[in-house]
């Protein structure tokens, strides 16, 4: 058939989930795509970097690199929060390294020194400079949000963060309202494409081959998450209906379950036995839960490599039983994410292979898939389709 044109693409981005095809195999291993997707898709999409609570007081500080950019989130007072491009006006050094909290941001190779919201204070030695005005420099801004413990940035351009969040920002009030306390970070590096890794969250269709021995007793795989906008629910049907019921049972009824488990208090009935999960695309996935909260943040670092940290919010624990049951609890998230890790790895294997081609979508089971897949499309054929490459494997397939 040839390789995959822009055309042939773009029909597959129209068409349903009982007719489409696959992404191209291509689109998980090229250089091409992947500069594409960072340039016009994670600089321009919020970000999770950090936490509230490494910024508690003002002045407090830390660095890190998000899409090839070196990036400095600082508390600029007491609810305000700012991030700025991590390089100094005058010959762009790092303007900061040690990230010691300070009132000021002093850059340790020139001294040239910054107020926190950003504004050039002192450069010493420019008494020379002809027309040169502190008031003329700052550092380069980003976006930058914060939601409960969670601190969001967006390089370029982003959509309005409460657009984007609204629906997390209604079905966080609960768990907020708890006095949930931060319980730790794991943080994975795969050799895998960031869609290898959503892809496989996108649906349930593995459980019971992947996950048959962790999840098959306690999910009912065929329960296709309802909301086809990428935004995944899990346990809301009435009680005591749902996996989150499910869950309770298979550990010796509803009952027993929450006396097991630290009480949240300010959860409904529904939310006491239910998960709710959200995929904020592309990078961004929050768990709600009866035991309180999980936040996924993804950082594609190369066209086949990627960083997935997971972050864990739980109640207060009453007594040593009740901290031992939430790092039990904490041990099964990471086998689950184990055993979806190496199944990740095995498919970008295959997906290199020249025999890897575009396969079809199971309806009903992987209709977020294809949900996701045409919101790919939508930003990528537009630029694709000015050098006519919409990816292929060369080998005549689809």
């Amino acid at each position: 058939m040839g390789s995959r044109t822009p055309e042939l693409e773009r029909s597959e981005s129209q068409a349903s989930v009982e007719t489409a095809w696959n992404l191209p195999p291509e689109w998980f291993t090229s250089p091409e795509i992947f500069a594409l997707e960072k340039e016009h898709i994670f600089r321009r999409s919020w970000n999770l970097v950090g936490r509230t609570d490494q910024i508690a007081e003002v002045g407090d500080r830390f660095s890190f690199t998000l899409h090839d950019e070196p990036v400095l989130v600082v508390r600029a007072s007491e609810d305000k929060v700012r991030a700025f491009a991590n390089v100094c006006r005058h010959r762009s050094h790092r303007v900061d390294v040690e990230c010691k909290a300070s009132r000021t941001i002093r850059c340790p190779y020139h001294g040239w020194a910054y107020e926190l919201n950003g504004q050039l204070r002192k450069a010493k030695g420019m008494d020379g400079a002809e027309g040169f005005d502190v008031a003329d420099f700052r550092l380069h801004e980003f976006h930058c949000e914060t939601l409960g413990p969670w601190i969001f940035v967006a390089l370029e351009d982003p959509p309005p963060f409460q657009d984007v969040f609204a629906p997390v920002i209604a079905a966080s009030e609960n768990h907020f309202a708890a006095d949930l306390e931060y319980r730790g970070t794991r943080k994975w590096e795969a050799p895998i494409n960031w869609k290898a890794f959503t892809d496989n969250f996108d649906e349930s269709y593995h459980l019971p081959y992947i996950h048959s021995y962790s999840l098959e007793q306690v999910i009912d795989w065929q329960d296709e998450w309802k909301d086809k906008w990428g935004l995944g629910y899990y346990g809301l049907e009435p009680y005591p209906r749902g996996p989150g019921a499910r869950m309770a049972g298979a550990i010796g009824g509803v009952g027993d379950y929450r006396r097991l488990k630290p009480a949240i208090p300010t959860l409904t009935e529904k939310q006491q036995v239910g998960y709710t999960i959200f995929w904020v695309w592309p990078l961004t996935i929050i768990f709600f839960m009866p035991d309180g909260m999980i936040a996924v943040s993804l950082r594609p670092t190369g066209p086949e490599t990627l960083e997935d940290t997971w972050s864990w919010w739980m109640p207060p624990a009453a007594d040593s039983k009740e901290k031992l049951l939430q790092g039990i609890l904490m041990h099964f998230g990471h086998i689950i994410n184990e055993e979806d890790t190496e199944a990740m790895i095995h498919v970008q294997e295959g997906l290199r292979s020249r025999y890897a081609e575009a396969g079809r979508y199971a309806p009903n089971l992987e209709d977020t898939l294809h949900h996701s897949h045409k919101i790919l499309r939508s930003h990528l054929l537009p630029l694709l389709s000015t050098n006519g490459h919409a990816g292929g494997n060369g080998n005549g397939s689809r």
